[in-house]
C-alpha cells in the first residue's frame, strides 16, 4: 500500500511562518484539507508537488524522500494548482500533450495517454479548441485531466471547482470520484459541499499549523449543534463561547441554530454538517 508521509514540516518566507510542526500520514483515500485562507494549504501541496522544499522536516513517499527521488517520484503525482499558468492559445490536446512531455513521457505513450484522459474527461468535443476559447467548465475539466495523466498514485488538487456553477462542480466531483480509485488525493477548497460527497478524512490547518484531523463521521459526531426557540444573549447567559450559526425568523418565533461546548434542557441537539465543523475548529476551539 503506498504511503506518503509528512514528518515536522517547517516553512517560512522571510518572517512569515508558513507551516509549523505537521506530521500526518496518507495512504491511499481522498482527504479534504480545509482552512481559511493564507492558513498555509497551498504551501503544503506544493511541497507534496515537489515545487517547494521545507525549511526543515522531511516528506517520504514509501519511505524514500521525495526530494532525493526527485524525478522518479514526479511521474507518479498529478498536481492541479490554484493559479495554472498556461499558454490560453494552446488547443486542449497540444495542452495535454505539452504536460504530458513535462512528465517525461514521448511519443507514443504521449499519444495514449493523451488520447486516454480526452476520452474519459468528456474533452473530445473540444480537444481541438483554444483553451481561452473554453467554458469554465471545461476549462476546469482540462486542468483536471492533465493531472490524471498516466493515472498517478498521487492526486494533489487545490480548488479544483473554484468558479463553477452548481452543474459544473457536480460534474468534476464524479469526475474525480470515478478516475481517483486507489489513490491518495487530497484535495484543497474551500467548498464544503464537495469534500462532503468526496473526502472520507478532513484535516484542519490554521496559522501553518494542522489543528485536527478526523474522518467525516468522527467530525459529525463530536460537532455539538443545537436549536433553541430563544435569543442568542439567552444562550450567551448559559455560553458565553457560542457561536450562532443560522437563524430562522417568523412572524411569532425565533429559532436560532448554534455550536456550544455546553447543554441545558431547552436546547435541542440537531446533526452537525462539514459546515459546522469547519467553524467549531477554525473558529469556535480556538477561542
Amino acid at each position: 500500500m503506498n504511503r506518503l508521509e509528512l514528518k515536522n514540516i517547517q516553512k517560512s518566507y522571510g518572517n512569515h511562518i508558513a507551516l509549523q510542526g505537521v506530521n500526518f500520514i496518507f495512504e491511499p483515500g481522498i482527504y479534504g484539507l480545509i482552512g481559511p485562507n493564507g492558513a498555509g494549504k497551498s504551501t503544503l501541496l506544493k511541497m507534496i508537488a515537489t515545487i517547494h522544499g521545507p525549511d526543515q522536516g522531511y516528506i517520504f513517499f514509501n519511505d524514500k524522500d521525495i526530494f532525493f527521488t526527485g524525478s522518479a517520484y514526479r511521474q507518479k503525482i498529478g498536481y492541479m494548482p490554484q493559479h495554472q499558468e498556461i499558454s490560453l492559445r494552446l488547443s486542449v490536446r497540444s495542452f495535454l500533450n505539452y504536460m504530458a512531455a513535462l512528465k517525461g513521457f514521448s511519443g507514443k505513450v504521449i499519444d495514449q495517454q493523451v488520447h486516454r484522459v480526452i476520452d474519459e474527461f468528456r474533452l473530445s468535443t473540444v480537444a481541438t479548441k483554444r483553451m481561452s476559447d473554453l467554458s469554465g467548465g471545461f476549462r476546469q475539466r482540462a486542468l483536471l485531466a492533465q493531472a490524471f495523466l498516466d493515472q498517478p498514485d498521487i492526486l494533489i488538487l487545490d480548488e479544483p471547482t473554484v468558479g463553477l456553477d452548481p452543474s459544473e462542480r457536480k460534474n468534476l466531483r464524479a469526475l474525480i470520484g470515478e478516475q481517483a480509485a486507489g489513490a491518495i488525493v487530497i484535495i484543497a477548497t474551500h467548498m464544503m459541499s464537495d469534500l462532503q460527497r468526496l473526502a472520507e478524512n478532513i484535516l484542519f490547518i490554521k496559522q501553518g499549523s494542522l489543528i485536527h484531523h478526523a474522518t467525516q463521521v468522527q467530525l459529525i459526531e463530536e460537532t455539538k449543534v443545537y436549536t433553541a426557540n430563544t435569543t442568542p444573549e439567552e444562550i450567551a447567559k448559559i455560553d458565553p463561547d457560542m457561536i450562532v450559526l443560522d437563524s430562522l425568523i417568523s412572524s411569532s418565533d425565533v429559532q436560532i441554530r448554534f455550536l456550544s461546548h455546553k447543554t441545558n434542557s431547552s436546547w435541542k441537539p440537531v446533526q452537525a454538517n462539514l459546515d459546522d465543523a469547519y467553524i467549531e475548529w477554525i473558529e469556535h476551539v480556538s477561542r
